[in-house]
């Protein structure tokens, strides 16, 4: 009886194997593929149009998962500092009109001037002032001081600055406009009081005291350095002086 064990032939001549299959022995030929190899070979392979969707699809996915990490917080400061602008301790929201008609809601209305407040004179402006304007600023407060009170101004002009909003306020800059202008006694006459365009704007609304006597002032740089615009201010000076002391 034939052997019919299997016999690996890699290793086998041609000849060997003819000598074999002669002897009745059963020569059995390994197959060319591994197994694994031949199991994924069998798998059915996506179509290149699956292929090109399903990574776009991974692409989308990770492209909005970026975006969201990378968005910024919301603001809440802002957010905050909006509503309490516009909310009174009633929980009415007054309205009020600027300088052309228009009506401006409380979260619209905003007060940024720059002061220069001394004991005879206050200046109220909208922008910074140089060194060659709060030079000559210093020099017609001391003349002023010195018209009212027959004493040198010793103090040094100092700018600052008065801002409305303030954190956590509510309501109209009513009430604070008021308390500044306490503060500069800018409604006493014999305070000169010299303000740009953009300060009567802002304030105006808010104002409920006595301006006539404010002197409006367009470029503070041009009579700083101009000695006609200079002379020409200086006489307003002494006129709105004469008229508060009745000289």
């Amino acid at each position: 009886m034939s052997s019919t064990n299997p016999t690996p032939t890699g290793a086998l001549s041609k000849r060997h194997r003819r000598m074999l299959q002669d002897m009745g022995i059963d020569v059995f030929s390994t197959r060319g593929a591994e197994p694994v190899a031949a199991a994924q070979a069998s798998k059915p392979r996506a179509s290149s149009a699956a292929q090109a969707a399903l990574a776009e699809a991974k692409n989308t996915a990770k492209s909005a998962a970026t975006a969201n990490a990378q968005a910024p917080a919301p603001d809440m400061d802002k957010l905050v500092e909006g509503a309490a602008a516009g909310v009174t301790a009633t929980g009415a929201v007054p309205t009020s009109a600027d300088s052309s008609g228009a009506t401006l809601a409380p979260s619209q209305v905003r007060i940024d001037l720059t002061v220069v407040g001394t004991a005879s004179l206050v200046y109220l402006g909208g922008a910074a002032l140089s060194n060659v304007e709060l030079r000559f600023l210093q020099d017609l407060a001391g003349a002023t001081y010195w018209l009212g009170k027959q004493t040198v101004l010793t103090g040094k002009v100092r700018s600052s600055e008065f801002r409305w909003p303030i954190v956590e306020a509510t309501g109209t800059p009513e009430r604070t406009v008021a308390v500044f202008c306490e503060k500069h006694r800018l409604f006493e006459t014999t305070t000169t009081v010299l303000a740009s365009p953009e300060a009567f704007t802002q304030l105006s609304p808010w104002i409920n005291g006595d301006t006539g006597h404010w002197l409006r002032i367009d470029e503070l740089i041009q009579a700083a350095a101009d000695g006609d615009a200079k002379r020409a201010l200086w006489q307003r000076v002494l006129q709105n002086f004469s008229a508060a002391s009745g000289t």
